[in-house]
């Protein structure tokens, strides 16, 4: 066990002096834009190059390659039809602040991280973080998309009607997109070699459940003011992971 735990540091060590300039570089560049696109506040600027750099380092450019696939996913999804939003009582905030993205991110960053000590596991761990990276874009897709259409919307617990954008509420074409969503996460995991196509599903699979989590948690918990929809994001977000880690675990 020592000299498992002393090579595997040696690999690590490799990993991260070869990765961390171009990490940093990447990193830091992707922040800045994002705070310039108002895609995030500067406390979620700097919390986004913390998150991606872990991702960065733990996954290797397939695994920002995904992080900013997400991005550009939730930020489309977000500015869509977002006058008729704002008119519907939608908050007006310029983009999501420090503790939003890392309610959203911290779990697939967390995972990665052990994947830059432990690079031996990585296939074993690496479906955790997409399946946590697939439920933040479904979650934030399937929500804005949903208060977008203002369709049909029920509470997902009992199905009595509510307003679109209500804690914990679901619509059939939110729900679709929710689901693509996960999908196109799990589908750039594979493009970009972090999982192989069995697993991206898998991933892609958990993610889409961890949304349903999510409006679980969010028609109980939240409603009732136990959770605040950050603790609700990140729960659902670290649900996914583990279920992809104990699928990784049980099938592998």
């Amino acid at each position: 066990m020592p000299i498992f735990a002393f090579s595997s540091s040696l690999v690590a060590v490799d990993l991260i002096s070869g990765r961390v300039a171009p990490a940093i570089a990447i990193t830091a560049i992707f922040a800045l834009w994002a705070r310039w696109m108002k895609g995030v506040t500067p406390s979620g600027a700097l919390a986004g190059f913390g998150v991606a750099l872990a991702i960065y380092l733990g996954a290797g450019p397939g695994g920002f390659a995904v992080v900013f696939g997400v991005f550009l996913l939730t930020a489309l999804a977000t500015r869509w039809r977002h006058s008729i939003k704002l008119q519907h009582g939608k908050d007006a905030a310029t983009g999501r602040n420090g503790w939003q993205v890392l309610a959203n991110l911290f779990a697939a960053a967390a995972v990665c991280a052990v994947c830059v000590f432990y690079p031996r596991a990585f296939r074993y761990l690496m479906p955790g973080a997409v399946a946590a990276l697939a439920e933040a874009a479904a979650d934030t897709v399937s929500s804005e998309i949903g208060e977008g259409v203002r369709g049909h919307t029920y509470l997902i617990v009992g199905f009595s009607r509510v307003d679109a954008g209500l804690d914990g509420g679901i619509s059939l074409i939110g729900t679709l997109c929710g689901f693509l969503a996960a999908s196109s996460v799990g589908l750039l995991a594979w493009i970009t070699g972090l999982v192989d196509i069995r697993w991206a599903v898998i991933a892609a699979a958990c993610g889409f459940v961890g949304m349903l989590f999510d409006s679980i948690l969010g028609a109980t918990l939240e409603r009732r003011g136990f959770l605040g929809n950050d603790g609700v994001n990140f729960l659902s977000t670290v649900f996914a992971a583990d279920l992809a880690l104990v699928l990784s675990w049980w099938l592998a």
